[in-house]
């Protein structure tokens, strides 16, 4: 009697739930199934393609119960810019899913809400403009060079990339780097990084984000252990900081940040937020720089006429400055097209509806998900023609396609490093595409297929590395 007492209280739950939008506009979608939702619908590992299929089929609003919250997705840029941009009151709040809660304890500025947001974006903001002119052109030259002595003995670029891109943000927070060579990384840098990957893939793999009778039982034992081996990496180095801050001679970001949160009176950010922007600051620029790049190596592996095209564009005198990026089209269309192919975070960061809002001719209910298809957005055949075809040139043929190109996502939430990243991508892959051409090992060419996470990285491969001059 138990068994068919709770089974009829889930289908009658289930059929008040599914019929309880029917008296209004709410976007199309798949049946959604008692406890896991919509969830049948999406395939491990190919999270990007089986939401692609559903766009194909629904259009570009569309509903999937996720487990047990409603979530509507926004798969063409015109419906993403209409609900982030114009309509962004309506969609600045995060969904607090139980893992963001743990990894950001609410403190840093992905994982955050309204007040607390605005008061950390303008802090950060403001410790960025300080800092931005003075540190980042010497920055991005200084660890290119040390990368570039130990580039040329490697075939593996992606742990190459990421010790990079670590160097680069680490440099820029702490004013510290480390050596590239295995037997002169510390071993709490390489823990660091491993906690950076383990993290994604865990963030990536939850079901009890979605389906909340799992939570219970979920202790997310494995996250907290990243987050606190993470935490217990940054946070002496930042308590150094605040004990020998000179407030008149900053040196590094995390001492302009300091001093701004010294100096705001409404202390509605403290000094403990630091070790979770840190985190944050670090995972996300190791992992998005890094796995651009990377892309960009395959697609100008598989299509050599267009390396050397690009090769031809910055092979000057010197090296390019950040100030002449507009000199310098088919490199800057190559980037866009490389983050159009292959988003970073193919599926953005969701958002939470705080009020009920009309998008794309459909009413969203206030308290529902909101995720950001950025795949489909930047390889749907309605904005690109031959999407899957790697071409920079769609750029310059029709400039107009560089303001569809929403890989940062839009909005007041767009991606806080989205300038950084740009400039990063553009001092250091003009560099490295300057100084080396990247071959293929075999005839066969790369698998463009993609590997999905968080992030959207491409199958690991080998790569033939010549100097050029």
């Amino acid at each position: 009697m138990l068994i068919i007492l709770i089974f009829t209280i889930i289908v009658t739950l289930f059929f008040i739930k599914n019929n309880k939008n029917k008296h209004i506009k709410y976007p199309n979608g798949p049946i959604n199934l008692p406890i896991i939702g919509g969830l049948y619908k999406i395939t491990p590992n190919k999270q990007h393609l089986s939401l692609d299929k559903l766009y194909r089929q629904y259009g570009p609003v569309f509903s999937l119960r996720l487990g047990s919250i409603d979530t509507v997705f926004l798969n063409d840029p015109d419906v993403i810019a209409e609900a982030y941009h114009i309509n962004s009151t309506s969609f600045m709040e995060r969904m607090m899913l139980p893992t963001f809660v743990i990894v950001g304890k609410g403190k840093n500025i992905g994982f955050s809400n309204i007040e607390y947001w605005k008061k950390i974006r303008g802090i950060l903001n403001a410790a960025l403009t300080k800092s931005k002119t003075r540190l980042l052109e010497n920055l991005f030259n200084e660890q290119f060079f040390k990368f570039d002595e130990y580039l040329k003995k490697q075939i593996h670029i992606r742990p190459i990339l990421k010790r990079l891109t670590f160097n680069i943000i680490f440099c820029f927070l702490f004013g510290e780097s480390v050596l590239y060579e295995d037997d002169k990384i510390p071993k709490d840098i390489i823990d660091f990084i491993q906690c950076s990957d383990d993290l994604l893939k865990y963030l990536s793999s939850q079901p009890s984000d979605f389906i909340k009778c799992l939570r219970p039982f979920t202790s997310h034992k494995k996250l907290h252990h990243l987050v606190d081996k993470m935490t217990s990496f940054v946070k002496p180095k930042i308590d150094e900081k605040l004990k020998n801050l000179d407030e008149e001679n900053p040196k590094c970001f995390i001492e302009y940040l300091l001093i701004q949160i010294k100096n705001d009176h409404l202390q509605l950010v403290q000094v403990d937020a630091l070790q979770y922007i840190c985190i944050e600051l670090l995972v996300g620029g190791i992992d998005t720089t890094s796995t651009t790049l990377e892309w960009m190596i395959l697609f100008l592996s598989n299509n050599e006429n267009l390396q050397e095209k690009l090769y031809q564009d910055i092979n000057t005198q010197s090296y390019p400055f950040l100030t002449e990026k507009n000199n310098f089209p088919f490199f800057n269309a190559t980037i866009r097209e490389t983050l159009r192919r292959s988003p970073p975070v193919p599926l953005g960061l969701p958002h939470m509806c705080s009020e009920t809002t009309e998008i794309g001719g459909y009413v969203i209910p206030k308290g529902s998900l909101i995720i950001s298809n950025l795949y489909s957005a930047n390889n749907s055949e309605k904005f690109y023609s031959d999407p899957l075809t790697f071409n920079p040139l769609r750029f310059i043929e029709t400039p107009a396609n560089a303001n569809v190109n929403i890989s940062f996502s839009i909005g007041p939430r767009v991606c806080p490093g989205k300038n950084f990243a740009e400039d990063s991508l553009f001092s250091i892959g003009t560099k490295l595409f300057k100084n080396y051409k990247f071959s293929r090992t075999t005839d066969q060419e790369y698998d463009e297929n993609a590997l999905i996470g968080v992030t959207l990285e491409p199958k690991p491969f080998l790569s033939k590395i010549t100097l050029r001059n």
